[in-house]
């Protein structure tokens, strides 16, 4: 007759789970932030970022906060969706992308063009296969001219004052080349689909390259 499983078996299955997924998740390098302390300064922009070729181009709402340390902070969303989010200080950078994370991360800034994001965050516009656009709203087209990613309508050089912290979950919606979120992008669906790990990107990947 078959019996239960003794009790140390479920207690060993669920360390060994745990085990699992902790060694997946790579925790962050840097602490948390905290972007409504003195010296942030903060600016919110859309974009229209096209992850991979075959992706959908979406309008997606840009978070970006920089302090004078050299620390900075850029997260990118569409509603309610975080899609990546980038923290670098000196150096060193860190890169989550969503919804299911999957990560980059270095401790020289990139020479290359796999992580869009993090050299946007660092203003970095000399890179092996990038490709920068002055568009006609001066604004500017950065292109992975490898892996054909896209972002456009990225704004000039921050030169905000400090401003109040808004919270980089739920951005307040803005309008940018006669575009608002929501008429031109992708459903939350979608997003998932996508998975936005951009092609060609190098990093820590918590995912099997066939789930992308």
């Amino acid at each position: 007759m078959w019996q239960f499983p003794p009790l140390r078996w479920h207690v060993g299955l669920c360390a060994l789970l745990v085990m699992l997924l902790a060694g997946c998740r790579t925790p962050s390098p840097f602490a948390p932030l905290d972007l409504s302390q003195p010296g942030w300064t903060q600016r919110q922009y859309q974009v229209v970022w096209q992850a991979k070729p075959d992706a959908n181009e979406m309008v997606c709402d840009v978070l970006e906060a920089r302090h004078p340390s050299g620390k900075i902070f850029l997260q990118v969303s569409k509603t309610p969706l975080i899609l990546a989010t980038v923290q670098t200080e000196g150096e060193k950078w860190w890169v989550e992308y969503g919804p299911r994370p999957r990560y980059g991360k270095g401790t020289t800034i990139p020479n290359d063009a796999n992580h869009l994001w993090v050299l946007i965050a660092l203003q970095k516009t000399n890179a092996t296969n990038l490709k920068i656009e002055t568009l006609s709203n001066q604004s500017s087209r950065w292109t992975n001219e490898k892996t054909g990613e896209q972002i456009q309508n990225v704004p000039a050089k921050a030169t905000t004052a400090p401003r109040a912290f808004i919270s980089p979950l739920y951005p307040s919606p803005s309008t940018l080349g006669g575009e608002r979120a929501g008429e031109r992008g992708a459903s939350a669906l979608d997003v998932e689909r996508s998975m936005f790990w951009p092609a060609g990107a190098t990093g820590v990947r918590c995912f099997p390259k066939g789930a992308a």
